[in-house]
């Protein structure tokens, strides 16, 4: 039998009166009229097809089967009321420190809005971020969790979800564009002033896919800035191309400060994933933390191709 709300207020409805000894009493402790508290019992009884009070005596009493059934509502209450009581205590003992760390490509992305919504539904947990690219000072520290972006390396200690897809862009501001005219193709950026970073620090499929584009690894207007916040802020300025993860210029875009110079181009994305130690023993927050972490990607709880 399927379980409804309506069935819900039945079943408070009957073990009231029950418990009360009295239609009135029951209803006053329920806040209802007798007429509707009567009209509950009577759409229960209906819905069993069964009698649950015998009638014939001026004494409220349950029939056989209604003092059955009142046992069996009893035992659903307090397993209901017991399951609220649980997720409220949870609520109050999420609490204490998450030591994160992220990829600084990664800042302003989607990762830190997850942050603000576990903080905002936990309000006594608090974090404590670092931004480092390496995987090893993960592994041997006691951080509580990774953010990383790309395919990660086997390891038979950590575990990595992935959460969603993220791919880079050229991004400028509309003045800049208006002022310096829009790039066709990644091959006329020769002729404006691009920040972005190290080459070093991109993929190897990222450099492949800018080689066949045209793009130009080596120009005098090519400015190589190992911060993406400076890049953003040179072009917050109108003083140049930037490139950037598309996630992390979600906000901009929308209120029109950037554009994507390359809308039709797709570059070549990669994996963001949630690392954290394979453990048969979580504290309550580590646990907490993860699921809903899990909940929140376009293609949560996904493994990458290599777990770490």
């Amino acid at each position: 039998m399927e379980f409804k709300l309506s069935k819900f207020s039945q079943y408070e409805a009957f073990v009231a009166v029950v418990d009360k000894g009295s239609i009135s009493l029951a209803a006053h402790s329920l806040n209802l009229t007798p007429s509707a508290l009567s009209k509950q019992i009577a759409n229960l009884e209906a819905a069993l097809n069964a009698q649950l009070f015998d009638r014939s005596n001026k004494k409220l009493r349950t029939t056989e089967r209604g003092y059955q059934f009142y046992q069996s509502a009893v035992s659903i209450l307090k397993q209901i009321s017991l399951a609220e009581s649980q997720i409220k205590a949870d609520d109050e003992t999420v609490a204490g420190e998450l030591r994160i760390t992220l990829s600084k490509s990664l800042l302003g992305s989607s990762v830190l809005k997850y942050l603000s919504k576990f903080s905002k539904a936990y309000p006594q947990v608090r974090y404590r971020l670092t931004f480092s690219e390496a995987i090893e000072s993960f592994q041997d520290s006691e951080l509580d969790f990774a953010f990383r972006i790309g395919e990660l390396a086997d390891s038979s200690k950590l575990v990595a979800k992935v959460l969603k897809q993220v791919k880079p862009i050229f991004y400028a501001t509309p003045k800049y564009l208006s002022d310096y005219g829009v790039p066709k193709e990644v091959s006329t950026l020769a002729t404006h002033r691009v920040a972005l970073p190290p080459l070093e620090n991109l993929s190897s499929e990222l450099r492949q896919w800018l080689k066949r584009e045209q793009f130009t690894f080596v120009a005098s207007n090519q400015d190589q800035i190992d911060d993406l916040g400076a890049i953003h802020q040179l072009v917050l300025e109108h003083g140049c191309i930037g490139f950037n993860l598309e996630d992390a210029l979600v906000e901009p875009i929308d209120k029109g400060l950037v554009i994507n110079v390359f809308p039709h181009l797709s570059l070549p994305s990669k994996p963001l994933s949630l690392v954290y130690r394979k453990t048969q023993h979580q504290s309550e927050l580590v646990r907490v933390f993860k699921e809903f972490i899990l909940k929140q990607g376009d293609i949560a709880g996904q493994s990458p191709k290599l777990k770490i």
